[in-house]
């Protein structure tokens, strides 16, 4: 098991042991005849809209809420550097846990209903870590070709300092950490210190208009995403932002759940009343959803449900004209995405700069700090429009089939109804 869990909370799993060990919880009393008869997994729900499909799922003995997905690889690379920095600081685990329990009791930690998702708010707490030097960047150091060579994962590249691979590496970086001023605090008041800072950070200090949350602080943190409001990178996958399904309004309202959430945690108001002192006054959801002008409770945005239309079975020859503008645009995007890569190894290679008069894309790489980053994308975005032209050609050719097999079997129905063919 890694990454953060909790009774409620969610959990990222690698692996699962013996089943029947899982029904032994503290406070219940199960025997095997019940967990045989009783579900172990409850409220399964399909998302196949996903970016990558998951199945959710509810554990019944233990209450934790999980996710599975199949034929998805960088997940594990993902959950191991995760556990490695719990591993590596403790105090990441406890505002781990404090982060998820505020942002699901503001209902802002569901990417199904347009929110960012657990995994999204770990990276925006590890992004903060790292600015303040509490935990170190475990992928210092994956530009270098030695770094590369066992760590490529789906074609992106995946190394980050750990146990298995590069222990000495890690226990260098830990003898250097153990030296901060912080190591000698005690771990209460830390924890305590750095939540009500992170959420300053992020409601205040941190432009969201023009600033990126990337891992790795000496990468080059220009945004990528303009149209997003929320730009959250992927420490693999480059090409993902993690807030690409958060509308504006939603973007808007978490970053005032972070504001009030800032001030409900900064209060130093302490009376004699206990409430205060209770987890159940911080992370009510009225108090951390209650506007800090008009003292009324905000709820999340919804997106609107398109209406219900009667929906028609496709034309298969309107499909393929569909199809047809589909890999026309693609092959063009190909050959636009090919030049412009051709242009940037000849202006490296010889210095050569050709005309920038049309050119938009080669302004942005001249104009661009981290050149080599650049270059990356744009060959990850040249392969991806490969694959959808492939797969286009591929759906246009079984449509073909598709349409010439109809075609026969409306002739052999008219052959016998009237004995001739038309």
């Amino acid at each position: 098991e890694a990454g953060f869990t909790s009774e409620k909370a969610s959990t990222e799993i690698m692996y699962m042991a013996d089943m029947m060990e899982s029904w032994k919880v503290p406070g219940r009393k199960w025997n095997k005849n019940q967990a045989r008869d009783l579900p172990i997994f409850t409220e399964i729900e399909p998302v196949p809209d996903a970016k990558v499909p998951i199945v959710k799922f509810k554990h019944a003995p233990s209450g934790l809420e999980g996710d599975v997905s199949i034929y998805n690889t960088l997940p594990l690379r993902n959950t191991k550097m995760l556990h490695t920095y719990a591993n590596f600081e403790p105090a990441v685990v406890s505002l781990g846990f404090l982060l998820k329990k505020m942002a699901k009791q503001a209902e802002i930690c569901d990417a199904s209903k347009g929110a960012l998702s657990s995994y999204a708010y770990i990276l925006l707490l590890l992004h903060y870590l790292q600015k303040v030097q509490i935990i170190p960047n475990l992928q210092e150091g994956s530009e270098k070709p030695e770094n590369q060579e066992n760590c490529m994962f789906a074609g992106w590249n995946t190394f980050f300092v750990n146990e298995e691979e590069y222990p000495e590496y890690l226990k260098l970086l830990k003898d250097i950490f153990a030296e901060k001023p912080h190591k000698q605090m005690d771990q209460e008041i830390l924890v305590g210190q750095l939540f009500v800072n992170l959420l300053k950070y992020y409601a205040y200090d941190f432009d969201w208009r023009k600033s990126m949350v990337n891992l790795g602080l000496t990468r080059d943190s220009n945004k990528i995403w303009t149209n997003k409001i929320l730009c959250i990178e992927d420490p693999f996958d480059l090409n993902h932002n993690l807030g690409s399904g958060v509308s504006n309004q939603m973007g808007v309202y978490i970053v005032k759940i972070f504001i009030q959430a800032y001030h409900l945690f900064n209060n130093n108001k302490m009376d004699n009343n206990k409430k205060y002192y209770s987890t159940n006054y911080y992370f009510n959801r009225e108090n951390l959803q209650r506007n800090l002008f008009d003292n009324n409770i905000s709820r999340p945005p919804k997106e609107k449900q398109p209406k219900k239309k009667n929906q028609k079975k496709r034309d298969p020859i309107d499909t393929m004209k569909q199809l047809e503008k589909k890999i026309q645009r693609s092959t063009n995007s190909q050959k636009r995405l090919t030049k412009l890569l051709t242009n940037i190894e000849l202006f490296d290679a010889e210095g050569k700069i050709p005309s920038l008069k049309k050119n938009k894309e080669m302004r942005v790489y001249l104009n661009c700090k981290s050149k080599d980053r650049y270059k990356m994308n744009l060959i990850n975005r040249i392969n991806d429009t490969e694959d959808r032209l492939k797969r286009n050609v591929e759906r246009q050719a079984r449509l073909k089939r598709l349409k010439e097999s109809s075609k026969e079997l409306n002739n052999e129905a008219i052959t016998n109804v009237n004995g001739t063919v038309p």
